[in-house]
């Protein structure tokens, strides 16, 4: 007759018990850092306030406001423009590379090599142009 494996937690329940409650400090930290702005920002979104004194709620106007402003308009069709032109880049790359990478090839040692030498290299290059370094 197989046994189950039992170890100081007991029973598998108590193991995944356990496995969840070592993600109460990292769901603690997304919300401090996530959440709790995110609530902040909607909520002094509904009022007019200078950073001082205190705040007065206007309610729908500061969306109002900004859904008429042309400039607004304009820079958030370009970012959807963006946003959608980096997705189907990113899909489209990601799927040839993941196609290229599951046959075989000369040069695929050499290629598995690249994305560690990458980063290197692209942080040289930003560093290299904070500190106006000639390349």
């Amino acid at each position: 007759m197989h046994r189950q494996k039992t170890d100081h937690l007991g029973d598998p329940y108590q193991r995944t018990l356990f496995k969840w409650t070592l993600l109460i400090p990292a769901g603690d930290l997304a919300a401090y850092f996530h959440a709790l702005p995110a609530v902040y920002c909607l909520y002094y979104s509904f009022h007019q306030w200078g950073m001082q004194g205190n705040a007065l709620f206007v309610g729908l106007d500061n969306y109002r406001h900004m859904l008429r402003d042309e400039a607004f308009l304009i820079a958030f069709g370009r970012t959807l423009e963006v946003l959608a032109i980096c997705i189907i880049v990113e899909l489209l790359a990601g799927l040839g590379l993941a196609s290229m990478w599951n046959r075989e090839f000369r040069a695929r040692m050499c290629c598995e090599d690249l994305p560690s030498a990458s980063a290197g290299g692209s942080s040289g290059l930003v560093i290299a142009v904070e500190l106006h370094v000639g390349i």
